[in-house]
Formats: structure tokens, C-alpha cells, sequence
């Protein structure tokens, strides 16, 4: 899919993107949509993902909005095994969370080391845990 070809790659899979409310995440849960997927599981800690859903059903497929923190590691458990037990599968998981921390140092000399683990929960373990939890819920490599 070059050039933002409209291919059906996502055709039948269920998928579960996160920071899916907005910039990247938000853009990769609608191109799952138009590109066939069966449902788009849209998660972010944003409550407004009212938006991404709108435009994944305007393709046809389900929407579903889904508020967690992904850093929460009991949260995301429970949220991983809920939604894989009602759908019966995950195809697919796009772990789009990331971002620094000039809200706490503008500049790394000014930055603490409290703040350098937000950081690396966001865009690290975020990812690494989410990854983790789904892996056992992946359907079969289909081609």
C-alpha cells in the first residue's frame, strides 16, 4: 500500500491500537478501518475517542473506545483479557503511545530521574507490557 492506497490488508482482523485519540494512533486506528478490519479496539487515557470511532465505523467496521492508562499494568491486564475473551481474538496491535516530558525539564540538565521514568513508561514498558499481554491472545500468523 504506496502512496495511501486503499488496500484491504486489515480484511477480517480485529485490532487494538493505542494512543488512539489523536497524531499517530489516531491515524493508524482509521487505516485499520479502512482497510477492512472487523473491529478497531481504540485505547487511550484521552476519554475522547468519540472522534477515531466516528470515522473507523464510517468505514464499516466496529469501533470500540476503550479509556486506560497503558502504564497500568493490572489495568491493562484485565482490559486485554476482557476485550480478548469477548471478541475471541486480537490480530493485530499497533502501540503508538510515546512522549517526552518538557511539561516536567525543558531541558535534560533541569530533568529529574522521576521524570526520565515517565518517559520511559510511556514509550518503553507501555509498549513492552501491552505486547506482552496480547501475545498470548494473537490468533494464528495468517497469510
Amino acid at each position: 500500500m504506496v502512496n495511501g492506497g486503499t488496500g484491504q490488508r486489515a480484511t477480517g482482523r480485529i485490532a487494538l491500537v493505542t494512543a488512539a485519540a489523536k497524531g499517530i494512533g489516531r491515524a493508524v486506528a482509521e487505516r485499520l478501518g479502512r482497510d477492512g478490519a472487523d473491529a478497531v479496539i481504540a485505547v487511550d487515557l484521552d476519554p475522547d475517542l468519540d472522534a477515531t470511532c466516528e470515522v473507523i465505523r464510517g468505514f464499516g467496521a466496529e469501533a470500540v473506545p476503550v479509556v486506560l492508562d497503558v502504564t497500568d499494568e493490572d489495568a491493562v491486564r484485565d482490559t486485554v483479557g476482557r476485550l480478548a475473551d469477548s471478541s475471541g481474538h486480537i490480530d493485530i496491535l499497533a502501540n503508538c503511545v510515546g512522549g517526552g516530558a518538557r511539561d516536567k525539564a525543558t531541558e535534560f540538565h533541569l530533568s529529574e530521574p522521576g521524570t526520565w521514568r515517565t518517559v520511559l513508561d510511556r514509550s518503553l514498558i507501555s509498549a513492552m507490557l501491552c505486547t506482552n499481554l496480547n501475545m498470548r491472545h494473537f490468533s494464528q500468523v495468517r497469510t
